[in-house]
């Protein structure tokens, strides 16, 4: 080849490297949302053009979040099933009955789900094919959301129970009694437990290990959030309208935000920023260090629980809408109509195949 002919294929090259480059349809973004709402159906929307890819339809309306796990789609559904469903196709490939409605949100882990049941129980369930693995049975109905750690799993009931169960076979290690009954999710963050009461208006630290109490924390209305830990504070709403930064290492008060309405979602963390609405249909955002708000909007709805990618915060809302907002600015983005009360949080496929599920 003359030399001539290798300059001007090195510059063609050049400057399809830089079209690509500089190609916004190149670059990663956020593809499809998938939501769940009361109205018993899960949505695929498209984000780009607001277009609904897909829906698929349950018998009962949908509380708990769905997750993205290899290829697939799980959600759970007041019809007491739990279903697997393609991501491309909306088409089931398997379902699970329990014995009553779900709630819960799923942990996924090495091809395992695991959730809890409002038949009391909480399973074990394996994702390729829906066989039973194990199953626990508790004292009361379950709508906390199990969280694993060191393998094993730990889940609250509303028997008062937190229980803490081996995940291969689901036999306990330990049961604490709180003395009230827990409806929202446990955090483990350094070997410690953080559970709201519920009723009691309490936030609770355990140890992991013993199953013992370290220390509580007492507000002034139910927590029916669930926490959230971030660099030695754990974060959590109260119906007595705040949103509370309390220290790990011994329960002492950071600082607490009061807004215009009970909170009852819990909050999403993303750049030291935390997310989360109350029911007077306002959304805020406080920066984690000293409580400052950053922003705050108003919606038509109540906002259900949030969901933060690289640039947009997605959050569902009684209005029958799914909102996109900008994470920076607070400023709407995108607002997806057409659908029922939305009060789980979405989850997102990537343009890359990567994806984002509610924590």
């Amino acid at each position: 080849m003359k030399k001539f002919d290798i300059y001007i294929l090195f510059i063609v090259t050049l400057c399809l490297y830089a079209c690509k480059k500089d190609n916004p349809n190149s670059q990663i973004f956020d593809s499809i949302a998938f939501v769940g709402s009361n109205d018993t159906k899960l949505y695929a929307v498209d984000l780009q053009t607001g277009k609904t890819k897909w829906e698929f339809k349950t018998g009962m309306g949908i509380f708990s979040n769905p997750q993205i796990y290899e290829g697939m789609v799980y959600c759970a559904s007041g019809d007491s099933k739990i279903y697997s469903i393609d991501i491309n196709t909306g088409e089931a490939k398997w379902e699970f009955k329990t014995g009553n409605g779900i709630s819960s949100n799923f942990t996924i882990q090495d091809g395992i789900i695991y959730t809890g049941s409002y038949d009391t129980y909480v399973y074990a369930i394996d994702a390729k094919s829906g066989n039973l693995k194990w199953k626990f049975k508790t004292d009361s109905y379950i709508q906390s959301s199990p969280e694993i750690k060191d393998s094993i799993l730990n889940i609250g009931s509303t028997d008062n129970v937190i229980y803490a169960l081996n995940i291969s076979n689901g036999l306990p290690k330990w049961e604490l009694n709180i003395g009230s009954p827990i409806m929202s999710s446990p955090v483990i963050s350094n070997g410690i437990l953080y559970i709201a009461g519920g009723r009691d208006k309490k936030l609770y630290a355990i140890d992991i290990t013993a199953g013992e109490k370290k220390w509580e924390f007492v507000t002034n209305g139910e927590t029916l959030s669930d926490p959230k830990v971030f660099e030695g504070t754990v974060y959590i709403g109260s119906r007595d309208q705040n949103m509370y930064a309390i220290n790990t290492s011994n329960g002492t008060l950071k600082w607490s935000f009061k807004t215009n309405g009970e909170i009852i979602s819990s909050p999403f963390i993303k750049n030291n920023v935390i997310y989360f609405g109350n029911i007077n249909y306002s959304f805020f955002a406080i920066n984690v260090d000293d409580g400052h708000k950053q922003w705050e909007l108003s919606t038509n709805g109540l906002v259900g629980n949030p969901i933060a990618t690289d640039n947009f915060i997605y959050a569902g809302s009684s209005d029958d809408c799914l909102y996109s907002f900008d994470i920076s600015t607070g400023q709407p983005n995108k607002k997806f109509t057409s659908f029922g009360l939305i009060y789980t949080a979405p989850a997102i496929l990537k343009s890359d195949g990567s994806f984002v599920n509610a924590e």
